[in-house]
């Protein structure tokens, strides 16, 4: 998860002690700091209630001012799920996906005993839309539910003076085409002459590019494979289209803000509610909206990319960092 690989980073910065466990660790974490979980099973649930059960066993063994979670477990202090709340999502999902995966149950159970206990953790919602939904779902005290969005390391993403891109050029990051929106994005450009669409992602195209056949586009979407550097993909964008049906978040709107690309973002994303609609980007309620918010953005992107630039502090990592620290010291006070 690199979420948790970048607050190890960052809290030892701020001279925090802490420990990672895990069932494998990159080469950056001091082997001092790992805590090395069991994960074997024939099956991917398996593996899962053998890293729960060997959790269990370390936290008996040891103690810790805080224990800080970043997928369902049986105990924790503070629960983070950077994929949104297993037990509102996974009813969500594919009937088949419902049917055949069994980790995704198992994480939606064991979520369910940890937030229906009679001690639940503190949950950190990565949106106001995914708080008032776990408030919904569970009979949990809401003092103990915060929206805490995701902050972006700005020494990685920073803008650069290139001028706008002719012709413009949109840009859609993100896997699983069907759930992003990615038939939205192509039928959204196909009205809206000379604009070019960059997808990238790790996902069949092929239904894709038919789509954009048939519209007359194929010729302006470029299907690009999964990036690793998404901040040199939005270095050379106009602005990010994200038209997801469903997203807890979407990293990547705040990424692009950071770069001074304006996004168009689908409401129901919990992204949208860091995008000031009008000023730094588009928020958009129907599909059809497209089109009239692709060229809004185009006509007013000097003044949009300013305004996005201007909120690199508001959404850095290091803000976000000192709301979470506040979290623990609130938590920490509660425990004395």
């Amino acid at each position: 998860e690199s979420y948790c690989v970048h607050l190890y980073h960052s809290l030892r910065q701020r001279k925090v002690a802490c420990h990672i466990a895990a069932a494998s660790f990159e080469p950056g974490i001091d082997p001092v700091d790992r805590v090395e979980l069991s994960f074997d099973g024939l099956t991917r649930s398996g593996r899962y209630l053998c890293f729960l059960d060997s959790l269990d066993q370390h936290l008996k063994a040891n103690s810790y001012d805080l224990v800080h979670a970043m997928l369902p477990v049986r105990r924790c202090d503070v629960y983070h799920p950077q994929a949104g709340v297993e037990s509102v999502t996974f009813p969500r999902a594919h009937p088949l996906q419902r049917l055949t995966n069994r980790r995704r149950a198992w994480f939606a159970r064991v979520e369910r005993d940890l937030l229906e206990g009679k001690r639940p953790p503190v949950v950190l919602c990565m949106s106001e839309r995914s708080r008032l939904e776990t408030q919904s779902t569970f009979l949990i005290d809401t003092s103990r539910l915060i929206t805490l969005y995701n902050g972006v390391d700005s020494d990685r993403f920073t803008p650069d003076n290139t001028p706008s891109q002719i012709p413009p050029r949109l840009v859609l990051i993100g896997q699983d085409f069907q759930r992003k929106g990615v038939d939205i994005a192509i039928r959204g450009i196909s009205e809206v002459p000379q604009v070019r669409l960059q997808i990238v992602g790790k996902d069949d195209p092929t239904a894709y590019e038919k789509l954009a056949d048939q519209l007359g586009v194929r010729e302006r979407v470029e299907f690009c494979g999964p990036r690793s550097d998404v901040q040199n993909v939005l270095r050379c964008a106009t602005a990010l289209i994200h038209p997801a049906r469903f997203e807890p978040f979407g990293m990547v709107v705040p990424e692009a803000i950071l770069m001074g690309v304006p996004p168009i973002v689908s409401r129901i994303s919990g992204a949208s509610e860091i995008v000031r609609d009008g000023i730094d980007g588009r928020i958009v309620d129907q599909e059809t909206d497209y089109v009239s918010a692709i060229r809004d953005v185009l006509q007013n992107h000097p003044t949009m990319r300013e305004a996005c630039l201007k909120r690199r502090n508001e959404l850095s990592y290091r803000t976000h960092l000192d709301k979470l620290l506040k979290i623990y010291d609130r938590i920490l006070s509660a425990k004395r």
